[in-house]
């Protein structure tokens, strides 16, 4: 209950009346007028005493202790202050309203004076519900009484300030300028990121389809169009990798099949723009995102750092070929890469656009690849020692007065950064042992896994509902509350302005008047009750630091809308990428679409398609994962990439470490966030049992960030050397003399001497880049990049069936064709318009078993050279021609440590395999064929069994410009192409 305080006579306390008068009213107000003079003034459009009354009114609300409600009665003082200079700075005429330089209508007055009062207004409200008090002396914003003549200083200010407003008003009437003028006033800084741009479109787009699709890339583009085509087709399955793909690549096959509806250029079974190119705009979609990304770095490393890391991104032979390669990682490299530049800049802009934005590319990154859970451990663990680091600066404080300030930090910093590195390492070791404890429990007992993952996965999104469900209902009561707190609010506001008019009117007419204290409103206290929590979380961001506890200052800003905006960003995409759309809905929309075979397609609804893809969304990619370390596809050495990468990526490794060492000597926390993620990259992805030559983007990330620093560095030394010339020297060649002098420095010597050596190191980059991504993009046994590729043969092979098919059929696609088991990837995606297209009846067998002579002659077959051969020819000793071709091929490897077999006598010496026996070391100096003393077991080899660096430069040397291969190049995986005699094509 609000206490009330006795009557008291206007007459017997005039000197305290006068004093509140003071405190409340500016020193050279006019005589106030009465409230409906000032009411009809303001209808009138006059705008006199808006002003004045809402810039002492913010006034009075500056006193407020919360730090929210300051800023907003700050506002509200300006636009009050603008206001009266736009009303009249000279006079209190009602008649006519002029603005500061006597070129502003009315109407923009009025405009400033409604602004002064809703700013003033909303910052009073905002005193209300931080738990301000509501009084008639300081806590209660006046209605407009009279104009105010400033002082002459503060008229002088506000008549500035007046003037910038108005500008701004002016120019955003301002016509926009045209097309052609814009472009004839952009930057330089604009034109190179467009010119650079326009480079990295063209190394991405540029004959997309001169190789035909890797494994992979067959599969993907296969179930991408089935999902094109019929969306309940698609379920997640963690053996393909995430959804994203899926919709990506079905969004763009749907729209290039309209675009074929519309230029009716599509029939049954033949769709002419869907082939291997268009199968690969969205990759190189994303390849040249990742390359436009660095430009919301600029405030981070600078702007010539920004586009000297989209440089090499753009260049890069990694970054180029595997934009042109439809798989996920560059996807998941692309939503990496957005999640650091969003972070960045939340961080600097603290809006809730991008933080929205972060949570958006966190979420499509995990639903894009499962390397996700590798991502959050490197990205996590930074976050945690920077946490860390901020936390010791509060904590070094309750250590011992005698030491310094700074040993204080220090101790307390290090011994907190050795506990949390301590600790992560005894979690890590805990958790590799757990994952391989399951891995071997899964392998023994794969259907009692799997009862109990899809057991987890109910339990889990029914435990998902009931959370959404219970966010749901907070956010309606707090919007209620809301509601609730805001009316009491507005009403106590207005009994407190009846309250001041019928006691200032009294005064006026010289009566007695008696001043109470309003009863404080229940809301109001419950408000202070509710609010204590985020009051409390708001005291402590603003003791802390800004600049040495910003992380933990970011942490504690912002508000639950916030939080709310971000869980349903995720919980949205989320569920739009793993919820399995039911037949029935798409059949409502395509009634011709033919049924499923499978039932629990077919029988799937909304709810089940909700519960089953978002469990499998959340438990299947771990539950794979955690399966696949012990199986180490592909089986590749702990130094794989150390191998690998310098083959191709000669500038990006060179600047990238001199960057390295820049960041270390010159710490930034984002410079040194850079450093942590590529070593934890490098050394998480080579622990990882699955080492792919895709995955190299993911590690070279950050080393062509940590190059676009030095580059900022560099360029930042030689333009500093040169202005320092151009102030000493008058002439040109003065100023190159003073520049040379300038050089003896060690700090733009070595900047020269790096942007020399890059430039050099280009030419071999970019060499090696247009060997890989258009020379010999389908080379395997050429290129480590290229890896298990499917050959030009298949090419050769399906431009036959198809010249057979129109000839025969007029490319109706009847050809009857008989595809071997292990054969079926890719030709599943290169027959679809045989098998996925209406037909009258199927014309693929997928199925081939055996052969008999009594069934009817197939034209075409594809077959596993052996067995199926054999078989086939058993059945039909006539009438038909084969021939044998490469499906896939793929790098010598015999760089890898091969197991120990002493009874052969074929095992390395007992040395490091890295650089003797069977190691790194005799590929790079032998190849394939070491010098069979290499393979001695009982016996050291000779010092030839080592790493012979003459040789090996030189054999890398001939690799690298003449493409000499490094080791045997007989590595394939074949097929047997065997064609019905009387066909116009031969085998």
């Amino acid at each position: 209950m609000g206490s009330h305080k006795p009557k008291r006579s206007a007459k017997s306390q005039n000197g305290a009346t006068r004093a509140r008068r003071q405190m409340t009213t500016p020193a050279n107000a006019a005589r106030p007028a009465s409230a409906s003079a000032s009411t009809r003034n303001a209808a009138n459009g006059k705008g006199v005493g808006s002003a004045g009354s809402a810039g002492s009114a913010a006034g009075t609300i500056g006193t407020s202790a919360n730090s929210d409600a300051r800023t907003n009665a700050s506002a509200a003082t300006t636009a009050g202050k603008l206001a009266a200079v736009a009303s009249s700075p000279d006079t209190n005429d009602t008649n006519g309203a002029s603005s500061a330089n006597g070129k502003v209508s009315a109407q923009r007055v009025n405009t400033a004076n409604e602004a002064a009062l809703t700013a003033t207004y909303s910052a009073n409200r905002e005193n209300q519900a931080n738990g301000t008090r509501a009084t008639g002396r300081t806590a209660v914003v006046s209605r407009p009484r009279a104009a105010v003549v400033s002082q002459p200083k503060q008229q002088s200010t506000a008549y500035e300030a007046a003037n910038d407003e108005i500008e701004t008003v002016i120019a955003a009437e301002e016509p926009r300028l045209p097309f052609f003028e814009r472009l004839r006033r952009m930057s330089l800084e604009n034109w190179l990121w467009i010119g650079l741009l326009v480079v990295a479109a063209i190394l991405r787009f540029w004959e997309l389809g001169a190789k035909p699709l890797h494994h992979d890339e067959s599969m993907h583009a296969y179930f991408s169009l089935a999902f094109a085509r019929d969306p309940s087709s698609y379920a997640y399955d963690p053996l393909l990798h995430g959804p994203f793909q899926f919709h990506a690549e079905g969004l763009m096959f749907a729209f290039i099949m309209g675009l074929e509806a519309i230029f009716h250029v599509s029939s049954p079974g033949n769709d002419p723009w869907i082939n291997d190119a268009t199968a690969r705009i969205v990759p190189a979609l994303f390849g040249l995102g990742i390359v436009a990304l660095p430009y919301g770095l600029r405030s981070t490393i600078g702007r010539v750092g920004a586009w000297g890391a989209a440089l090499l991104l753009a260049v890069s032979p990694a970054f180029v070929y595997f934009s042109r390669f439809l798989r996920e990682d560059i996807y998941f490299n692309f939503f990496m890469f957005a999640m650091v530049v969003c972070g960045v800049q939340f961080a600097r802009k603290r809006t809730i656009k991008w933080f929205a934005l972060t949570v958006a590319a966190t979420v499509f990154a995990y639903a894009t690849f499962e390397g996700i859970y590798l991502t959050f451990a490197i990205f996590g663990a930074f976050l945690g020692a920077l946490l860390i680091w901020e936390v010791s600066a509060s904590v070094a404080t309750l250590l011992p007065k005698s030491l310094t300030l700074r040993e204080r930090k220090i101790f307390t910093r290090a011994g907190l950064l050795i506990l949390f590195g301590g600790i992560g390492a005894i979690l890590a070791y805990i958790a590799l042992k757990i994952v391989d404890s399951l891995n071997v429990y899964i392998l023994a007992h794969p259907q009692a896994s799997d009862l109990y993952v899809i057991q987890l996965e109910d339990n889990t999104v029914r435990i998902l509902l009931y959370f959404s469900i219970g966010v749901a209902v907070l956010v309606i009561l707090a919007l209620l509350w809301q509601i609730t707190r805001d009316s009491a609010i507005d009403a106590t506001q207005e009994r407190v302005y009846q309250r001041e008019m019928a006691a200032y009117e009294a005064y006026e007419n010289d009566e007695d008047f008696a001043l109470e204290e309003p009863e404080e409103p229940w809301e109001l206290r419950a408000d202070r009750i509710i609010s204590a929590p985020g009051r409390w979380i708001r005291r402590l961001h603003d003791r802390l630091d800004p600049d040495e506890q910003s992380f933990l200052r970011l942490l504690l800003s912002g508000t639950w809308v916030r939080w709310f905006v971000g869980f349903v960003v995720a919980w949205v995409i989320f569920a739009a990428m793993y919820w399995e759309i039911p037949y029935s809905l798409v059949h409502a929309f395509s009634p011709t679409l033919p049924a499923p075979g499978d039932p629990s397609q077919a029988n799937r609804t909304l709810s089940s398609g909700f519960n089953e893809g978002v469990g499998r969304g959340i438990w299947q990619g771990l539950y794979y994962w955690i399966q696949q370390q012990q199986v180490a596809r592909g089986a590749q050495p702990v130094y794989y990439y150390f191998f690998i990468i310098p083959l191709y990526e000669q500038v990006g490794i060179a600047l990238g470490l001199a960057g390295l060492v820049y960041a270390l000597v010159r710490p930034t926390r984002f410079r040194l966030f850079l450093v942590w993620w590529f070593i934890a990259s490098l050394a998480i992805y080579s622990w990882a049992g699955e080492k792919m030559p895709w995955l190299t983007i993911h590690i070279l990330l950050p080393l062509m960030l940590l190059g676009g620093v030095f580059i900022g560095w560099a360029v930042g030394q030689l333009v500093a050397l040169w202005r320092r010339a151009q102030e000493n020297a008058e002439t040109f060649g003065q100023r190159m003399q003073a520049a040379a002098r300038g050089l003896r420095g060690w700090r733009p010597a070595g900047a020269l001497a790096g942007l020399i050596i890059g430039f050099l190191l280009l030419i071999p980059t970019v060499h090696g880049m247009g060997e890989l991504a258009f020379v010999n993009p389908a080379e395997g046994p050429l290129e480590p990049y290229v890896y298990v590729q499917t050959t030009p043969d298949v090419d050769l092979v399906m431009s036959k069936i198809n010249y057979a098919d129109q000839v025969l059929y007029h490319g109706r696609h009847q050809l009857t064709i008989d595809v071997g088991a292990g054969e079926e990837w890719p030709f599943y995606w290169y027959l679809r318009d045989y098998y996925l297209d209406p037909h009258p009846s199927t014309y693929v067998n997928w199925s081939v078993q055996t052969f008999n002579a009594n069934t009817p002659m197939p034209d075409v077959l594809i077959l596993l050279p052996g067995a199926e051969v054999q078989a086939f020819q058993a059945a039909y000793p006539k009438g038909y021609t084969m021939r044998e071709y490469r499906l896939r091929a793929w790098f010598d490897e015999s760089y890898k440590p091969q197991e120990c077999n002493p009874a052969a006598a074929k095992c390395p010496p007992p040395k490091d395999p890295l650089f003797y026996g069977q190691g790194l070391g005799p590929y790079l100096t032998y190849g394939s064929n070491p010098p069979a003393s290499c393979f001695n077991y009982k016996k050291n080899p000779p010092d030839q069994c080592g790493l012979n660096l003459g040789k090996a430069a030189s054999r890398i040397w001939n690799w690298l410009w003449f493409r000499k291969p490094l080791g045997a190049t007989t590595g394939s995986y074949d097929f047997v192409f065997i064609v019905r005699d009387g066909l116009p094509i031969q085998a």
